[in-house]
Parts: C-alpha cells; sequence; structure tokens
C-alpha cells in the first residue's frame, strides 16, 4: 500500500562535516526548504552543532573517517552531501579536537581521499539514497597547463574523490559540485 503524497515525510538530507562552513550553509538552506536534515558531526556539544539543533536539524555523531558511524548515520537517507576536510584532526570521544602530529602534505591529502571512500562506501550501502552530492574544488574537467606545478593537496585529494566516484557501483544519481 502506498502512502498518499501529501503525507509522505519530506526527504531526508544528510550532510557530512556538517559544522563546517560549507557544510552550516547547505543545513539551513535545505531547513528553509522544508526538507528533513541529518547534520553530521563529530561533536554534537559544538556551538555549531547545537546551532544547527536549534535550526530543525537532527544532530548525529558520525566522523568521515569511521565507515560504520557514516553507515549508520545515511540509514533511511534520500540524499547526502558529502563534504570532506583535508585537516587530518580528529575529536576525542568527549569532543576535544585533536590535531594532526603530521602535516605533510602526502598524509593529509591522503586522509582526505579516505575520507571520501569511506563516504562513498557508505553511500552504496544506503538503499534508500536517490541523489549523492560531492563537494569538489574548480578545474573544469581540464587538465593542469604547467604540470610542473603541484594543485593544492586539497584540490588534489577532491579531483582523486570525482575519479573515486566515476568508477563506483553507487547506484543512484549523482553531483560533483566544483566550486
Amino acid at each position: 500500500m502506498s502512502v498518499p503524497l501529501n503525507v509522505r515525510p519530506a526527504p531526508l538530507l544528510v550532510c557530512t562535516t556538517a559544522s563546517s562552513l560549507e557544510g552550516m550553509a547547505f543545513c539551513r538552506h535545505a531547513l528553509s526548504k522544508d526538507f528533513r536534515v541529518r547534520a553530521l558531526v563529530r561533536n554534537t556539544k559544538s556551538v555549531r552543532a547545537r546551532e544547527l539543533a536549534t535550526l530543525g536539524a537532527e544532530v548525529t555523531i558520525a566522523d568521515n573517517h569511521d565507515i560504520d558511524s557514516l553507515i549508520d548515520a545515511f540509514d533511511g537517507a534520500d540524499g547526502v552531501y558529502a563534504i570532506t576536510t583535508w585537516s587530518g584532526s580528529s575529536f576525542t570521544p568527549d569532543g576535544r579536537v585533536v590535531r594532526s602530529d603530521c602535516l605533510d602534505a602526502a598524509y593529509l591529502e591522503e586522509s582526505e581521499v579516505t575520507q571520501g571512500a569511506n563516504i562513498l562506501r557508505a553511500a552504496e550501502s544506503t538503499p534508500s539514497l536517490r541523489h549523492f552530492v560531492l563537494q569538489s574544488m574548480h578545474r573544469a574537467g581540464r587538465k593542469p597547463l604547467d604540470t610542473s606545478v603541484a594543485a593544492p593537496l586539497h584540490h588534489r585529494a577532491k579531483w582523486r574523490q570525482e575519479e573515486a566516484l566515476h568508477e563506483s557501483s553507487l547506484d543512484c544519481a549523482w553531483t560533483i559540485l566544483r566550486q
């Protein structure tokens, strides 16, 4: 038996790294358009997490480095907005930031690529998912004009995530949003 459209709940959008500036903007906008929003954060007591809750988001603990937390957080999602970060930081269970001791560019790039891979694997195991949006960085599909100059690590990590998305078995519509 199907439920009439006028009584179905609004689609559920899940935002990773929701307490980032971009995540906050996404959540605010989606909530203003009457979507249900599950905002994924690592610290529910942070100022931004509390603001998201006040706005009406369902604030949920999940870490881009913890695939099991992502799989749980994506349960029932209609859409996912995937945001990763280059910082390499993590959090303790009580919410304190633990800065990475390693600030090596290669390490930080791999950290962000791993986040994207975990998010993508979690999305692939979400049967309800209808649309996946990957936040990336500009390049317009072009090859670099000067290959002797490396792109910033954050850009390289995002582009590697794009390649993984193209090669994935994700069984829903997807979009790459380049800033």
